[in-house]
């Protein structure tokens, strides 16, 4: 690919341009601050009540900034792409690589990474243990940011069980006490003279607006337990239920020719990885739809074709599980299109295998390559 056709590279969320969704959260959440503190608290009694609240939504208000906020300043790169983007790093030689570093090679990337990095279109770049692209926070969720992310909807479920559980309160004393609430509205000068219907209103909004966020984000909270419980994460998720429900979709069908030993015969090389070898064969526990929905959401808006097992993914068979050979320039693969947050595509190819959805590229190994040189030298 030519340098001036690259897709440029995020290092973090707070590069332009910023996801509307993203935009959409700081809104959202600074307007629920505002109107929390100046309608929904001051009419919370008694005051010891009303400090405890103002304490549990003040830091979770603040926890939820700052975990956000690393989260999304953080580069969850892998560390060969972002010493060689600084410059500290020469990909040509293999001595500057761990043995762990070394499982796979990535076209886009040009470095090699670990088996469970993949490369993200939408932040152009291989992330470090992969998790999922986060459009809220408009950054890829991996290795390095997972913990800030963890902490970011822990802090937002709280945030938003407070102002949701508080607010309820305040509408049932409004209707069921109407002398004390009047007596709450006149110790504060500027909420004296706002007209009842427009406290409700207020306080009504509030409830319609996090009601569905809480709900949601709490599902996520107890969805990442169980992923962390099962020691994997998203993408390893929806690429083990995918593998599930196509290997019992083709029980009813007849068998394919070598589908199945080639899912198993796959587990069997990365019998030593138990998270690789579950996903192959398609054994991952799973959730209930109604509980992991979330994560499916946008890639089950339109009908999809049937993908191969994880496997085939991952473009590995016994005959191609290889070493990395001595580090040399290899011809970059166009970036494909991207399809939306949460939905799954190849990870990074093992090295020596070309990627099934990868386009054809030659030479496809450095004896290609020196074989192509030879040949051109001749003809010269």
């Amino acid at each position: 690919m030519d340098e001036d056709l690259q897709l440029p590279r995020r290092t973090n969320g707070f590069e332009w341009p910023l996801h509307p969704l993203q935009v959409t959260s700081w809104v959202v959440c600074g307007l629920d601050v505002i109107v929390f503190a100046v309608i929904g608290l001051p009419l919370v009694g008694p005051s010891s009540l009303q400090a405890v609240t103002a304490a549990c939504f003040s830091v979770s208000t603040a926890a939820l900034i700052v975990s956000a906020a690393q989260a999304t300043r953080c580069n969850p790169a892998v560390d060969a792409v972002r010493l060689r983007d600084e410059g500290n790093l020469d990909v040509t030689k293999k001595s500057n690589f761990d043995e762990e570093d070394l499982d796979a090679f990535c076209p886009d990337c040009q470095v090699p990474v670990a088996l469970r990095s993949k490369h993200c279109h939408v932040c152009n770049k291989c992330v470090s243990v992969f998790d999922h692209h986060c459009m809220w926070l408009n950054t890829c969720i991996g290795e390095r940011n997972y913990k800030a992310f963890l902490a970011t909807i822990a802090s937002v479920s709280t945030m938003t069980g407070v102002l949701l559980g508080t607010c309820i309160y305040v509408l049932i004393g409004c209707f069921t006490d109407e002398e004390e609430f009047e007596q709450r509205q006149q110790r504060f000068a500027f909420l004296a003279d706002m007209p009842w219907e427009l406290l409700v209103t207020f306080l009504g909004g509030l409830i319609a607006v996090n009601a569905p966020l809480f709900l949601m984000d709490t599902q996520l909270v107890f969805l990442h337990a169980f992923l962390i419980s099962q020691r994997l994460t998203t993408y390893e998720y929806i690429i083990g239920k995918r593998n599930q429900e196509m290997e019992e979709a083709a029980d009813d069908d007849e068998e394919d020719e070598d589908g199945t030993n080639t899912v198993t015969s796959t587990a069997a090389v990365f019998a030593d990885d138990t998270r690789v070898g579950r996903q192959a064969k398609g054994l991952v526990n799973t959730l209930p739809s109604c509980l992991d929905w979330i994560i499916f959401s946008r890639c089950g808006r339109r009908k999809r074709k049937p993908q191969p097992p994880l496997s085939q993914g991952f473009g590995v068979t016994p005959a191609h599980v290889t070493k990395v050979p001595p580090m040399e320039a290899q011809p970059e693969a166009p970036a494909s299109e991207y399809s939306g947050a949460f939905t799954p595509s190849p990870p990074c190819t093992p090295v020596g295998h070309r990627s099934p959805r990868s386009p054809p590229r030659s030479p496809r190994s450095a004896e290609g390559a020196r074989a192509a040189a030879a040949a051109k030298e001749a003809a010269s």
